[in-house]
């Protein structure tokens, strides 16, 4: 029976991507057509452009379309994929496109202080290989920090992104539209432009809220999630900024390019960019009026500029790359938030679970009404205590197929089982706590493998090195389970399934545990080393401000 339903799944999951890719008339996006695609850098080996954009992910896609709105400059976006599947834009496929073509497949060095439940200690970092970068295979969830956090980074020297400065822009990028309203098709270059953003409404995403009023409105913030999604589809600042501008004879996309170098004059100014020809590999160069703007991620932003000869003056020399400026602090202060995973069982219908996957009805009524569980990603709401630097998501998955988690996370077999008990019962109603830090403390760095830029570089993150970090997500789990403890889960029998892990029984989980949901600290310490996972959100390696890596004009 298993291998029968494991069989269904694939056929239905493969099924909905067929059908999809069938149906261009009804999302629109079933073939991409760009008329100044520049299919080889070999056709404009020592062109000029005023802007050359090397990545086209969630920020490249912003900036070659505000850049480009200006007729009078010429701006060359450059992209080491090439275009998106069908598949990218239904959101429940999200985690399908990881460790394909599509995604660089990064992963982090052996782990000293975490992921000892995962193969080799490493975790998978996937980022997206293709126009529109990570926000094509990302979760779609849509925040825009807190005031805290920009007041923060202005007193580290990042001066005049502070939240007054910054507040027009970030009410400016967003507004709840109307589900069915018309896709833009002609654009003004004076428009602003706003992302699609829907807000989750299910039982689950009520059962948070109503949570978190139990807990207390004034000291507790539960809400229900926020997606960049339309109609049923991802729509992320490719769709928004990317694709209308394709049109604009003064923009230029270059695919499945991969840049190698910065070129920089004697006076230490950018003035090109050198690539890969997507067929012989030769080194062609193209040259910049006005500016290189690198977009590439906080993993391939530092290896691109360690490999133009910015960066640490002993790592290039290790390496015979040319010094050009001595930069100790490109790729340092990298920092990721960590998730554990914590399963609630329900007997309530409110999660999604594969035998719904699997059936016939919920593509149907995906593909004709944009609806049903393909439509989302499953998390319904996030919240923790104001003020508090932690916090929980609810991801509302009730199954989890082995395989696919598995290949998506590298969790060892012993591991996943002990984390996701029931996930044999593929009709088993249930959802995910997922306990984070929001300002965790542990630094890590991306050091390069070699100069060549093909070359995935050394990512160490070094989860959990700082004590205060597990500190920080101890008080999230203690929150996951204090709000399964409410009247509105109460009402769903939601019952914690805490994990019992071989190398943790020593601490728990004891029976009492079970009746009080109180773990002791030991414990919970044991499994976040175990099994806590990579939240994908990689950051700091070109910091701005004093001692970092740019200016407040990210110079």
């Amino acid at each position: 029976m298993g291998l029968f339903k494991t069989c269904a799944l694939t056929t239905a999951t493969l099924l909905a991507i067929s059908v999809l890719s069938l149906s261009v008339c009804w999302i629109g996006l079933g073939h991409e057509h760009i008329p100044n695609r520049v299919v080889r850098a070999e056709t404009i080996r020592n062109a000029s452009y005023d802007f050359i954009i090397v990545g086209a992910g969630t920020a490249g896609s912003v900036l070659a379309n505000r850049l480009s709105a200006n007729a009078n400059v010429s701006v060359l976006l450059i992209e080491a994929g090439d275009v998106f599947g069908a598949a990218s834009v239904v959101p429940l496929l999200a985690t399908t496109l990881q460790q394909t073509s599509s995604d660089w497949a990064f992963r982090t060095t052996p782990q000293k202080y975490s992921s000892r439940g995962l193969i080799n200690n490493q975790q998978f970092l996937p980022r997206g290989r293709s126009l529109g970068g990570s926000g094509q295979i990302n979760y779609m969830l849509h925040f825009t920090g807190t005031g805290e956090d920009f007041e923060r980074w202005e007193r580290l020297g990042a001066i005049g992104w502070g939240y007054e400065a910054m507040k027009p822009y970030r009410d400016g990028i967003e507004r709840e539209r109307n589900e069915g309203e018309a896709c833009p098709t002609e654009l003004r270059d004076d428009e602003i432009f706003e992302l699609f953003v829907t807000t989750t409404e299910n039982v689950l995403s009520k059962a948070f809220t109503d949570a978190g009023a139990e807990l207390g409105l004034a000291n507790h913030n539960f809400n229900p999630a926020r997606y960049t999604i339309r109609n049923g589809i991802r729509w992320s600042s490719y769709h928004e900024y990317l694709r209308p501008a394709f049109g604009r004879a003064n923009l230029h996309v270059l695919t499945n390019s991969v840049a190698q170098r910065v070129i920089f004059d004697e006076a230490k100014r950018a003035v090109g960019v050198a690539v890969a020809d997507s067929v012989d590999g030769t080194a062609i160069v193209i040259n910049a009026l006005r500016e290189v703007i690198l977009s590439s991620g906080a993993f391939q932003t530092p290896q691109l500029l360690k490999l133009s000869g910015v960066g640490p003056a002993a790592e290039l020399k290790r390496h015979n790359v040319p010094l050009v400026h001595d930069a100790p602090q490109v790729g340092q202060n990298l920092f990721d938030h960590l998730n554990l995973p914590l399963y609630v069982s329900i007997n309530a219908s409110a999660s999604v679970t594969l035998n719904k996957i699997a059936n016939l009805h919920s593509i149907w009524n995906y593909l004709k009404h944009g609806t049903g569980v393909f439509s989302s990603t499953a998390v319904a709401g996030i919240g923790s205590p104001r003020n508090a630097n932690f916090g929980i998501i609810l991801f509302g998955m009730g199954t989890v197929d082995e395989q696919a988690l598995r290949h998506v996370s590298n969790m060892k077999q012993d591991s996943f089982q002990n984390f996701f008990p029931l996930h044999r019962n593929t009709t088993q109603e249930g959802f995910l706590f997922l306990s984070t830090c929001h300002q965790p403390k542990s630094r890590g760095a991306i050091y390069l493998r070699d100069r060549n830029a093909h070359s995935k570089p050394f990512i160490n993150p070094n989860y959990l090195k700082h004590p205060a970090d597990i500190d920080c997500m101890t008080e999230a789990i203690r929150l996951a389970a204090k709000t399964a403890a409410t009247e509105p889960f109460r009402r769903m029998n939601a019952t914690i399934h805490w994990p019992r892990v071989r190398s943790c029984t020593n601490f728990g989980p004891f029976e009492e545990d079970f009746r009080t949901n109180r773990p002791s600290d030991r414990y919970l310490e044991c499994i976040l080393r175990v099994s806590a996972l990579t939240g994908h959100h990689p950051g700091g390696t070109a910091a701005m401000g004093r001692g970092g890596v740019v200016d407040g004009q990210l110079r």
